[in-house]
């Protein structure tokens, strides 16, 4: 797919489903009190160690081909305080770039105290974490609940994925990243499953470029979303594999934006956040047209 869409670099947001593995391995607890406690037990142990193994799988295929990197994932609900720093330091050792987490799927908001020994080893370390947002009034990834969070760690960076993903440009969790950007200099965001909207014309490209504008070309990464958009049940997808990711690079590629902040958002600001996505490198990589 990178070949085809001419995609040079790809980050992978190691993202296990621990939340929901846990929830639905307590439906099928032994009844017994005596024998629950010891299946609850060890059913911690080996979602803990999925998460641990999807990292280590991350890491291996990031080392084996050129042109991948990873954030980490850990879970501060089932993962011990002791757990959760070792998986950081054991993944950054091992190349990870930077940490994600899915309130969505944890059912925490950014706010959970649990969080916090994963907020101050992001902080200390310079390694930004990444967060699914949402634009539900119950949804736990709001951006708003990151606030405290922002406050008690001033160098904090988190990016907000899909821009708040509201389902009206600007709006509900699209605000709260932008009110965020705006009074905290750690905030970014990306655009996964954004430029989609652009590609189906719910949104126009200039509307697009304005928002991106008011939050600050440079707190705004690429993201394609890849896999999730390509296998949600499309009308397009069965003929077309890879045609939402192909629309977000069509997106990048065609809005109105200036060569330097087109620059920015396709590596620039992920390079400043993590590292040259090639050894040597000193500048951001933007694809000649032709190569898209």
């Amino acid at each position: 797919m990178m070949s085809d869409l001419g995609v040079v670099h790809a980050n992978i947001l190691m993202f296990t489903w621990s939340g929901r593995y846990w929830r639905d391995g307590l439906r099928v607890l032994p009844d017994r009190a005596s024998a629950r406690g010891r299946a609850m037990v060890e059913l911690r142990h080996r979602v803990c160690d999925r998460i641990s193994d999807n990292n280590t799988w991350a890491a291996a295929t990031c080392a084996q081909a050129a042109g991948l990197s990873f954030f980490c994932g850990v879970d501060p609900v089932l993962m011990r305080e002791s757990e959760l720093i070792a998986e950081l330091d054991r993944t950054r050792a091992a190349g990870a770039r930077g940490v994600k987490i899915v309130p969505f799927d944890l059912q925490i908001t950014g706010a959970d105290e649990r969080l916090w020994p994963v907020y101050d080893w992001c902080a200390r370390h310079q390694v930004p974490l990444l967060s699914e947002s949402g634009s539900r009034e119950t949804s736990p990834g709001r951006p708003r609940y990151f606030e405290a969070a922002l406050r008690e760690f001033p160098d904090l960076t988190v990016i907000f994925a899909h821009m708040g993903h509201s389902s009206t440009l600007g709006e509900a969790g699209d605000a709260e990243v932008l009110d965020l950007a705006t009074r905290f200099e750690g905030v970014y965001t990306d655009v996964s499953l954004r430029f989609n909207d652009v590609a189906s014309g719910a949104v126009s490209p200039m509307e697009m470029v304005e928002h991106l504008r008011r939050i600050g070309i440079d707190r705004v990464l690429y993201g394609s979303n890849f896999p999730f958009c390509d296998i949600v049940p499309d009308h397009r997808s069965a003929q077309e594999p890879h045609r939402r990711a192909a629309d977000a690079v069509s997106v990048l590629r065609t809005l109105p934006l200036t060569d330097s902040e087109r620059a920015l958002v396709a590596s620039g600001n992920f390079e400043r956040l993590t590292g040259p996505v090639t050894a040597g490198s000193d500048t951001a990589y933007v694809p000649e047209r032709s190569d898209w």
